[in-house]
């Protein structure tokens, strides 16, 4: 993605929130707004929870947690992940 301008940010969460622009639209039109707030209801019915970091122009980096039997697993998907991968080798 293209990042998320920080007045947008709090919709991503939301029930049916988009943020719509241009670039978004030629990315996900079919998009409706439900993905990262099933998964943000999914990680508070596991007692965890979801949260982002965001530069617009450059990405979105999502981090949730998994907790399992006493130990934890902290997952991060995004352009921090790509960018330190690329740097390292």
């Amino acid at each position: 993605g293209i990042g998320i301008l920080v007045e947008d940010q709090e919709k991503v969460f939301r029930e049916y929130g988009r943020v719509v622009t241009k670039e978004t639209n030629d990315m996900n039109p079919q998009g409706v707004g439900l993905g990262l707030w099933i998964s943000k209801r999914f990680c508070d019915e596991l007692g965890s929870g979801i949260s982002m970091k965001s530069k617009y122009g450059k990405g979105t980096t999502f981090r949730f947690t998994i907790r399992d039997f006493g130990k934890e697993a902290v997952c991060s998907v995004g352009y921090e992940e790509r960018v330190a991968s690329s740097s390292s080798g």
